[in-house]
């Protein structure tokens, strides 16, 4: 299973949870945020990884 699949079907299983009957725009809306959120976790890995100069 890919990163993307992942992400993806962790954003259902949030939205299954937190909503009675979520519509696929709630889904993606849960996966783009998850994507967010996943990138911007990276960005900091990657500024404390970097030296300073």
């Amino acid at each position: 299973m890919t990163q993307t699949e992942k992400i993806l079907t962790q954003a259902e299983d949030i939205a299954r949870r937190t909503f009675e009957n979520p519509s696929q725009r709630t889904v993606m809306q849960l996966f783009a945020r998850l994507c967010d959120e996943q990138d911007m976790r990276a960005v900091e890995v990657e500024e404390h990884a970097s030296p300073l100069h």
